[in-house]
């Protein structure tokens, strides 16, 4: 049964709100990185394709499932 548009709406407002001040945390660290610390882009760059690796095995709830709803959608996650 489809949901709602308002809930995925509501869905979408919340995540824009949570995504600002991430972003906001990931721009300051790559200023500070690169101009601060001499990091180079390229090493910024892998540093966060294996943060990306390491939060995607971290976070398996956010896996697709067969109903496209991610682990938790699909019952395997209690809440």
């Amino acid at each position: 049964m489809p949901e709602p548009r308002g809930k995925s709406f509501n869905y979408a407002i919340g995540m824009f709100g949570t995504s600002i001040p991430i972003n906001m945390l990931k721009t300051f660290a790559f200023t500070f990185y690169v101009l601060g610390l001499g990091v180079t882009t390229e090493q910024w760059a892998a540093m966060l394709l294996i943060y990306t690796f390491i939060d995607a095995l971290d976070n398996p709830s956010m896996a697709s499932s067969p109903t496209g709803r991610g682990l938790a959608g699909a019952g395997a996650v209690p809440g």
